[in-house]
């Protein structure tokens, strides 16, 4: 059997109204030579067993159910290490591709093999590569401007670095730094996947808000202190004072809107030490 060049990867939890709309979007791409690892967190609902029957049908799917709930990130992880291509395409279950996308994006990323990451732009149709730096500073703000569905990513590298940290609904944004900082990043065109946007999106759930008061500016502190940080210290002066702004401006918003307190105690008990950069 030939060994799919493409991995992709599909983490499930409570998805029966979606995932079979995400599997057909898959397996409708015009690559293909891939292989459709679909990793089940345990779902109380009909997620499993629907993924179960694509199995039955294309031998391209394989599926596994996991002994316990391992939660959003670590299953990602998890599925990863199922995967046998060179490279490895997330795509969520609640979200579609387009039968261009595989095609598109092996193909540019293909082309630069100096490259670790290849991730949508917000708009255009161009593919390029851009550096290090490019990629830090990109005005677009290219390394958070889409998830796990929106890239692929090389195999090697992301192993090389230790997969994704578990930093809640941050971690994406976490090893796309840590990626580009290393290794050039591929600039895909725009309008590949479809995000869903619904009412039980996990970028609209408290746990995510609070996930990103916690971890958001610790992270980018982090990044813009490594030595592995591509931009000159003025530069990355410049980028922790705008962030530190506008996660303190992201919860004042929200504090007032919920007319609470919460979030505001949560991010100063996260963030106190970091004040410094404002």
């Amino acid at each position: 059997m030939v060994t799919p060049l493409v991995s992709v990867l599909m983490t499930a939890y409570n998805r029966e109204k979606y995932i079979a709309e995400a599997i057909e979007s898959v397996l409708a791409s015009t690559y293909t030579n891939f292989e459709l690892i679909i990793v089940d967190d345990r779902s109380t609902d009909n997620t499993y067993h629907i993924a179960k029957a694509y199995e039955l049908k294309d031998p391209r799917v394989r599926v596994y159910l996991n002994s316990k709930n391992l939660g959003d990130y670590p299953n990602r992880n998890k599925a990863a290490g199922y995967a046998k291509g060179k490279y490895l395409k997330y795509v969520d279950c609640d979200d579609k591709i387009f039968p261009s996308c595989l095609e598109v994006m092996v193909n540019a990323i293909e082309k630069y093999p100096e490259a670790a990451l290849g991730i949508c732009k917000s708009t255009g149709s161009s593919v390029e590569l851009l550096a290090s730096e490019q990629a830090y500073l990109s005005p677009i703000g290219i390394l958070e401007y889409y998830g796990p569905t929106g890239s692929i990513i090389v195999s090697k590298r992301f192993f090389e670095l230790g997969m994704f940290k578990e930093l809640v609904t941050v971690s994406d944004w976490d090893m796309w730094y840590r990626l580009a900082a290393r290794w050039p990043v591929v600039a895909m065109p725009a309008d590949l996947v479809l995000w869903r946007d619904h009412a039980n999106n996990t970028l609209k759930s408290d746990s995510h808000k609070i996930g990103v008061f916690k971890n958001y500016l610790k992270l980018k502190v982090q990044i813009l202190t490594s030595e592995y940080c591509p931009v000159s210290k003025d530069e990355a002066k410049k980028l922790l004072k705008k962030y530190s702004w506008d996660i303190l401006k992201m919860n004042l918003k929200l504090s007032v809107k919920r007319f609470t307190l919460k979030f505001f105690g949560i991010y100063l008990k996260n963030n106190w030490r970091y004040l410094k950069y404002l």
